[in-house]
């Protein structure tokens, strides 16, 4: 039973980094931001310019890509798909 809500709780957890990850990069998505000239708002657009919140969306996404504990069924591809990534990082 634990093992099931484990996986569920990992899936729904890996679907959302992926969705609002994915979101950050091509904004499919319509996001109301914060009111303007809030504390949030000047947050949120320190976060954004310095480039910290697109490092937090590329972290996300690798969690759902290198961690998410449901893929071990894939571990081949995972681990080509890996390599490529990597070299790709590397160039």
């Amino acid at each position: 039973m634990c093992k099931i809500i484990t996986l569920i709780a990992s899936i729904l957890l890996g679907g959302a980094f992926i969705i609002f990850g994915l979101n950050f990069f091509f904004q499919f998505m319509a996001i109301d931001g914060p009111a303007e000239g809030s504390n949030a708002a000047t947050f949120i657009g320190v976060l954004y310019t310095t480039g910290y919140l697109g490092f937090v969306k590329i972290l996300e996404l690798g969690y759902c890509y290198f961690g998410c504990p449901c893929s071990h069924a894939f571990d081949q591809t995972r681990q080509v798909l890996q390599t490529v990534f990597v070299l790709q990082l590397l160039q």
